[in-house]
């Protein structure tokens, strides 16, 4: 782990050289997919913005005043639910970007595009 200045440390083991935006924007012309700000495909949060989550959690908060107990059940269930969804998406990501590079045919350069998309992936996981 390498920190960059104050904040939280980050996994930037970076051989690839594209840390830096130019490079980033270079890649992003080999990889057309690729986010030329975050240097990765697919950088959307892991779930999303999921509308029903922020009512249900908003309905979990108003009824605090008359139920209390209730209101904490319902919150450790949303909780439950987001952390079943994370998982969910997780393995999927992982599963994909697996898919990007096993099986013997990738060349370096993809090679260094998947290091960088795993740099990316655990970055976001880190930070959830």
């Amino acid at each position: 782990m390498t920190s960059h200045g104050p904040g939280p440390a980050r996994l930037d083991p970076d051989p690839t050289g594209a840390g830096s935006l130019g490079a980033r924007d270079e890649a992003a012309k080999l990889d057309p997919g690729m986010n030329s700000e975050t240097g990765a495909p697919g950088d959307e949060p892991l779930i999303g913005d999921q509308p029903h989550l922020r009512e249900d959690w908003q309905d979990i908060q108003a009824a605090f005043v008359d139920d209390p107990g209730g209101s904490v059940r319902r919150a450790a269930d949303l909780a439950e639910t987001v952390v079943r969804m994370l998982l969910d998406s997780a393995e999927a990501r992982t599963r994909e970007l697996r898919g990007e590079w096993d099986g013997g045919q990738a060349d370096t350069e993809a090679l260094r595009l998947a290091l960088r998309r795993y740099r990316v992936f655990i970055d976001r996981l880190r930070v959830v």
